[in-house]
Parts: C-alpha cells; sequence; structure tokens
C-alpha cells in the first residue's frame, strides 16, 4: 500500500511538472509570437553605428533595408552575411537597391554563413576586421531573437541594435487564425529555445575558420 502511495504521489508530481512546462513554453510561444507580431523599425529614427549587417534568408527586405540604412549613413559599411558563394555585387545590388558606388566602396559580401551561427562567426570577424564596436543587425521580425542571441554569444564585446523589417505572414495581429504563421513562428520559437538551451549548457558547435572571404 505504501509503494502504491509513493508511486502514486510520484506519478502525480511528474504530471504536475510536465503540465507546468507545457503551460510555461505555451506562455513563452504567444509571448514570443506578440513580440514579433509588434516588432517594427524606423529607417529615419534609429541611431547611427559603426556599421551595419543584413543577414540572407527570408525575405528580400532585409537587404533593401540594410541597403536603405546605408545610404542614411546609419553605418559606415555594410556587411550582407550569408550570400552564396556564386552570387556577385551585381546580383545582389539588383536585390538590395543602391548604386554601384554604394556597392564597391561600402558594400562586404559574406559568403561563408549557412545558418544563424555561421551568420555570428562571419559577424565577430567583420566588425573586428574594420574595427567596429557597434552594428545594427537587420533580419525580419521572426528571426530577431535568435539572430540577436547568437551573435551577442559570439562577440560579446559589440553593441548590438536590432532592426526589425516585417515581412508577411508575420505581421498580422489575428496570426493564429494564420496557419502559415503559426507553422514558422512556432518553427522559429523551437529554434530560438533550443539555441538558448545550447548556450546555457555551453554546447559549441563546430566552428571554422573564415579566412579572409569577405567580398
Amino acid at each position: 500500500m505504501k509503494k502504491f502511495r509513493l508511486a502514486s504521489i510520484i506519478s502525480r508530481f511528474f504530471f504536475i511538472l510536465g503540465f507546468g512546462a507545457v503551460i510555461f513554453i505555451l506562455a513563452g510561444f504567444f509571448k514570443f509570437a506578440e513580440a514579433t507580431i509588434n516588432t517594427g523599425n524606423n529607417l529615419q529614427n534609429i541611431r547611427a553605428q559603426d556599421g551595419i549587417v543584413a543577414l540572407t534568408g527570408g525575405s528580400a527586405e532585409r537587404l533593401k533595408a540594410g541597403v536603405s540604412l546605408l545610404e542614411r549613413h546609419k553605418g559606415k559599411k555594410l556587411l550582407i552575411s550569408g550570400v552564396f558563394k556564386s552570387a556577385t555585387k551585381e546580383e545582389i545590388r539588383a536585390i538590395a537597391g543602391g548604386s554601384r558606388e554604394l556597392f564597391a566602396c561600402c558594400v562586404n559580401l559574406g559568403k561563408d554563413a549557412t545558418d544563424t551561427i555561421g551568420n555570428a562567426q562571419e559577424v565577430k570577424k567583420w566588425a573586428h576586421d574594420n574595427h567596429f564596436e557597434s552594428l545594427i543587425i537587420v533580419t525580419d521580425n521572426y528571426h530577431i531573437p535568435r539572430s540577436m542571441l547568437e551573435i551577442s554569444h559570439a562577440a560579446p564585446e559589440l553593441e548590438l541594435v536590432p532592426f526589425a523589417t516585417r515581412v508577411s505572414p508575420f505581421i498580422d495581429k489575428y496570426w493564429w487564425q494564420d496557419e502559415k504563421a503559426v507553422k514558422g513562428l512556432a518553427t522559429e520559437y523551437s529554434k530560438y529555445l533550443l539555441a538558448g538551451l545550447r548556450l546555457k549548457l555551453g554546447i559549441e558547435p563546430q566552428r571554422k575558420d573564415l579566412g579572409n572571404k569577405n567580398d
């Protein structure tokens, strides 16, 4: 009888613990989703920093915003991180806008990063090579939390200012009615949680030497 009671108490404890964890994760997800939907920036109001970084992937709005910030002298140079190795500056310029003169003098293409962890490594090296201490990080609104987490971990010495581009379907305040938005937000939230857990546990991803390959 005592063993049965003990087993019952233990099972109830783990049930309550599991239920609490589910509620905590769901509450965190809705907070993450609402923050994503309501995130936005104004090109005019953001304060100038040493450099600007636009992360590829997601939408072309990231690149366009990065170039627009550079044109408004919000940074001395722009790094577009995670570019396909075969891509040229002219091809990127056709997507992002901006003059040839601007790209020739002040835009670097980072071609080694293939994910957000790689972006963080690429950003760290570029900032170090250019002696930059502060950066504006440009990416889509749903990608801002994980990007900032990874980059701040890779380069804690840098001052980072997020600049979120707003892209569909992550802009509708009734996002829970859009299956694509729910799936996208849930996927990104999962990646964010896993990244946070990895960093808390001190698990470092394999890093490769990026060398001097920024165009």
